[in-house]
């Protein structure tokens, strides 16, 4: 976890003098990683080395969660985030109260659905079970509009539209009303407990559990008659069932809105991890500004700089971005598999620009591709249309096109039919043969509906309906199922194909069933097969494919753990062990006081980078045996060795052809008779 950096001037100024009295003589790698915020700093080719030591981490090796408490900010993602907060709630909670005509004996509500009778309401659209293709049409063409935000403008969906931040953001809100901002709750979160503080976190959280419980009835309220069910509810009269339903999701809704907030998306959600195959250079992303932005000072010291003549950038390193954001990161870290990218920390940084009288956009919604552009000197620009964009925006109106016309074109009848199993076929008195079927006749309009059945493809064969004398009557939007029989002549050999056809005549539409007439040479010729599928059978074909899927998803991860087991220790003992190890290490390297200095430049498509070490006096320590290296954070593949070699007494040079842009965290290793004496680690930014 991140050690919540100081507000205060003084304490910044004991935190950095603590950090770089404890790190002053090594830095392990397990300590490097755990730096706060404030302590990395980017450094561009070219300039001169910034502070590069970071506080060693000294506590527990693992820690439990700190809870964050956000900074309330205005500005215009702020009020995007209120507008799309209310739009979601208010659809939420309130389309199961909307009322549609369908007739009589249908049922009112705009959006049902109805498990009782297999049936799923959408205003004038009603979706029977056989039509279930178009719910998974629905949810792959939401997949792919998801793909193609995510591709075009980033994580959008994470930051204002998924549920997750939605109640969390709604949570937040009563949590401010009945605590106070960050300070206020910062501040009774470190008081004792008194009446006052028992009383406001009973109050937050019988808030809290209200709304819980009223999402949790708002869901139910889409499967059943939302006025009927609420009666119910307050006469207690529900099904134990709907109950059951908003009991859970009154407890997901307060544990994770309430309690889990950030973890949920970065730990549960995997989302974060799908969206990074989905994007580019070219997506939209928040992003600092490290051309503007760095080298960080406060207003007073930057003025000092730039009356001097050195750089100074526009960030004052206020930490505004850092306690607005509901996930506790600080984006001028780069972009981080946390930030779900709701946009506050742009409007609590352009807050503190325009109070400054210094240009917005420090924090903004930008591009990678743009940040290199930058860098090169060329203006910004926006590339929507590219082969990733193009394919998913094809594929979204390809499959929603269809889905449409599939939906305008879907026939409102239906017949299915099902062909006796015992016996198949009666041979008759006079030589004919006799077949009996069930037919099941679907009617999906709202009103009664009379149908003609006949008979296709059979010559000289008549049809029979048991119990009918005349035509099919269907009640509206309902289901029949009638004994038919068919009578083929004497004389008829082989197995004869035919097909039903239902008609109405009112409306002209139709619906074929086909089947086959059996006969005995049939049955001869083509004997029944002992086997029948069953429901057994399914099951056991649904077991064996997952099966199959678990077993070799059991190979995948054996082969990946004996290639790379991704462990450090054995075990957490072993793992203490290591770390007191590297601690001691750090420890004796301290005790030599030595000071090690680098400069990476660019030359060329490559660098040089040049380390200077002297000793406690400040005298030059030749002969050393300096190893340096590169290394990507991300892909370990990507390493680059830097070989040094000895110069002017005390300093060390060497280059690298090529080296490509990005983040790099550069390793200086100072080895001697017994091991490592000295190590240094700097994370660079490569333009």
């Amino acid at each position: 976890m991140k050690r919540a950096a100081p507000r205060s001037k003084t304490a910044r100024a004991r935190f950095r003098a603590a950090g770089q009295a404890a790190m002053a003589p090594s830095e392990p790698a397990t300590t490097a990683r755990a730096a706060a915020p404030h302590e990395r700093r980017r450094t561009k080719f070219g300039a001169a080395a910034t502070r590069t030591a970071v506080p060693a981490v000294t506590g527990a090796l693992y820690e439990a969660r700190r809870k964050i408490h956000p900074q309330a900010v205005r500005g215009r993602f702020r009020t995007a985030k209120w507008i799309i907060l209310a739009a979601a709630l208010g659809v939420y909670y309130l389309v199961p109260f909307l009322r549609f005509d369908r007739g009589p004996g249908a049922p009112s509500q705009a959006v049902l659905i109805d498990l009782d009778r297999g049936r799923l309401y959408f205003f004038f659209i009603e979706l029977w079970p056989q039509e279930i293709t178009y719910v998974m049409g629905l949810l792959i063409l939401a997949a792919l509009i998801l793909f193609l935000m995510n591709a075009v403008a980033g994580r959008l969906w994470c930051g204002y539209l998924c549920p997750q931040t939605v109640w969390t953001d709604l949570f937040l809100v009563v949590e401010r009303l009945v605590e106070g901002d960050r300070r206020a709750r910062l501040k009774l979160d470190a008081a004792p407990w008194s009446v006052e503080k028992v009383a406001l976190r009973t109050l937050k959280h019988a808030i809290w559990l209200l709304i819980a419980w009223w999402t949790g009835g708002a869901w139910v309220l889409y499967f059943a008659d939302a006025p009927t069910l609420v009666r119910q509810l307050a006469t207690f009269q529900a099904p134990p069932a709907a109950g059951f339903a908003i009991l859970t999701l009154t407890a997901t809704t307060y544990g994770l809105a309430g309690h889990l907030r950030e973890q949920v998306c970065t730990y549960m959600c995997p989302w974060p991890r799908i969206q990074g195959a989905l994007t580019d250079a070219h997506s939209l992303n928040i992003l600092y500004r490290v051309d503007r932005g760095e080298p960080r000072a406060s207003v007073k010291t930057a003025g000092a700089l730039r009356a001097a003549g050195r750089p100074a950038g526009d960030c004052v390193d206020c930490y505004a971005c850092v306690t607005a954001c509901p996930a506790g990161i600080d984006i001028r870290d780069g972009l981080q598999l946390a930030c779900i990218q709701c946009g506050l920390c742009a409007d609590a940084c352009d807050t503190v620009m325009t109070r400054l009288g210094r240009p917005t956009g420090l924090i903004a919604y930008d591009t990678e591709a743009n940040g290199r552009r930058r860098a090169a000197g060329l203006p910004p620009v926006r590339k929507i249309l590219r082969p990733r964009t193009v394919a998913y925006g094809l594929m979204v109106v390809g499959i929603g096109g269809f889905m449409l016309a599939s939906l305008a074109a879907r026939s409102f009848t239906g017949v299915s039919v099902l062909h006796d199993r015992n016996p198949l076929f009666v041979v008759l008195s006079d030589g004919g043969v006799r077949n009996g079927y069930t037919v099941r006749v679907i009617n999906k309009r709202g009103a009664a509906r009379r149908f003609v059945l006949g008979l296709e493809g059979l010559a000289g064969a008549r049809l029979e309906v048991v119990g009918a004398a005349g035509d099919l009557v269907v009640p509206a939007d309902a289901t029949r199922e009638y004994r038919v029989l068919v009578f083929a002549p004497p004389g008829s050999t082989g197995s004869a194909p035919l097909a039903f056809r239902l008609t109405d005549p009112a409306t002209g539409e139709t619906a074929v069933a086909p089947d086959h007439l059996r006969h005995r040479e049939t049955m001869q010729a083509h004997p029944v097969s002992p086997f029948r599928l069953t429901g057994r059978h399914v099951l056991l074909a649904f077991a064996g494919f997952f099966a199959t899927i678990a077993a070799a998803d059991a190979v995948l991860v054996s082969s990946a753990l004996r290639t790379f087991t991704g462990l450090e220790a054995a075990s957490p003992y072993h793992a203490g062990q290591v770390y007191a190890a590297e601690l001691a290490r750090a420890r004796a390297q301290g005790a030599r006081h030595w000071r090690l200095d680098s400069a990476l430049a660019r030359d060329g498509a490559g660098a040089r980078l040049t380390v200077s070490l002297r000793g406690p006096d400040g005298t030059p320590l030749p002969g050393k045996d300096l190893r340096a290296r590169l290394e990507r954070p991300t892909d370990a593949c990507l390493d680059q060795v830097l070989p040094l070699a000895a110069g002017d007494p005390g300093t060390y040079a060497g280059g690298l052809d090529a080296l490509p842009p990005g983040q790099w965290r550069l390793v200086v290793e100072v080895t001697g008779p017994d091991g490592v004496e000295l190590r240094r680690e700097r994370r660079l930014t490569v333009e």
